[in-house]
């Protein structure tokens, strides 16, 4: 019966409009709504809170749900000291929080969780150390959801302590951060487009993990079009010049496609989302293909069958690198396989490269006037491009002179020797 009692009386105090969002974000805060339906003192509670919207907050009915008239002091100065009682059972509900990490189990236990964060900002001086009070012993953060719709009641700087959750929370409380953050929106009473401006707020210097996950959070509570606008604003900011890109600086280049891939979804942008999953495919299979490169080196000289499955696997997962293609043929024809070397050697456009492995190998040469054409010419201009090969310890330098020498080029074989 109080429900129906307090329904009326909502729509006798409030125009349409606001009594749906009175009702909404008493609604979305269940251990509220579940005081309304059994509180005996529904008449007190309707009669301090008159047709004041102010007072119709779910953060005020918590502390209403104290008693000792909390709920009529303005507790975000922070001078104002708390009753020596409730002092006391602040503190066994955090240790009790801490020693279990259970949710509190009525909206008077998470007003006091709220009441201990605003003595931790008054002795702290600042929210600093705050993710680490949060997660104290078996503290979690779904703990103190409810807590953090009650906060704005009680402290001047509450964005302050959202903002320190997300500069410094890691991505494995992405999830219940997002969640957290939705939460406390959704029971503030405000228009949708202060409820954009919140979360852009919010989240536009987030990583991106906080912000799909916020975005995904969004779903149940929010309408399609402001989810996909709140996305694009994310996107917009990711590629601009100016935007922060060092909070992926730590990404692998496949994570941070899967996020784009995952907000141009959110963002109702399927063609680019289609082309970031494109992009992960190729960056994921470059590190794939540099993590065999190593493999495969090492297999060289070990097991030469096997480094030629690596070489292959590694071709399969990047066909148009160039320098793997040189590496792969120069294995080729120092393990006796000169033909399908040349082949490989034959789709790379350079002749730097002929021309080098026309020096190392003869039975390139042979097989290759071109490749001798071009190491003539790199000897009479002087730009071969030497080093030594990783199946030779003689430099390319004195393969060169030796060359020169034989093929009686005098003034070249001076000028290339060691």
């Amino acid at each position: 019966m109080s429900i129906e009692r307090l329904l009326d009386q909502i729509q006798v105090r409030f125009d349409p409009q606001i009594a749906r969002a009175v009702v909404s974000a008493f609604r979305a805060e269940p251990l509220a709504w579940h005081f309304l339906e059994s509180t005996p003192d529904l008449e007190q509670w309707l009669a301090f809170a008159s047709d004041d919207l102010s007072r119709w907050q779910p953060g005020v009915l918590a502390l209403f749900s104290l008693g000792d008239s909390l709920h009529e002091q303005d507790l975000t100065n922070l001078e104002i000291n708390l009753p020596a009682e409730i002092i006391d059972r602040v503190t066994n509900v955090f240790e009790m929080t801490r020693l279990t990490g259970l949710e509190p189990a009525n909206l008077a236990d998470a007003a006091l969780l709220a009441l201990h964060l605003r003595e931790f900002r008054r002795r702290e001086g600042s929210w600093k150390a705050l993710s680490d009070d949060l997660l104290s012993g078996k503290g979690r953060l779904p703990v103190w959801k409810t807590a953090f719709a009650i906060l704005p009641q009680l402290v001047p700087d509450f964005e302050t302590a959202m903002d320190n959750l997300v500069s410094t929370l890691s991505s494995t409380h992405a999830e219940a951060l997002g969640e957290l953050i939705v939460h406390q929106v959704i029971v503030s009473q405000v228009d949708e487009s202060t409820r954009y401006q919140i979360y852009r707020r919010r989240l536009q210097k987030a990583p991106v993990e906080l912000q799909i996950c916020t975005l995904r959070a969004m779903r149940p509570f929010e309408e399609d079009s402001l989810i996909k606008l709140l996305a694009n604003s994310f996107l917009a900011q990711s590629q601009t010049p100016d935007g922060d890109s060092s909070k992926n600086t730590d990404q692998s280049e496949v994570e941070a496609f899967r996020q784009q891939a995952v907000l141009s979804q959110l963002a109702g942008q399927s063609a680019q989302a289609s082309r970031a999953i494109d992009h992960a495919f190729n960056a994921l299979n470059r590190q794939q293909a540099e993590i065999l490169r190593d493999l495969a080196f090492e297999l060289e000289t070990s097991n030469p069958e096997e480094a030629r499955k690596t070489w292959e696997e590694i071709l399969r997962l990047q066909p148009d690198n160039t320098t793997y293609k040189k590496e792969y043929a120069e294995f080729l024809i120092a393990n006796d396989d000169p033909d399908y070397g040349y082949e490989l050697l034959q789709e790379i456009p350079d002749e730097a490269t002929k021309a080098l492995y026309a020096l190392r190998y003869p039975a390139i040469s042979a097989t290759d006037p071109q490749g001798t054409q071009s190491l003539e010419k790199a000897l009479e201009k002087k730009t071969l491009q030497t080093s030594t090969s990783r199946f030779s310890s003689e430099s390319d330098n004195l393969k060169a002179a030796r060359y020169a020498f034989e093929n009686k080029k005098y003034q070249t074989a001076s000028s290339q020797s060691p």
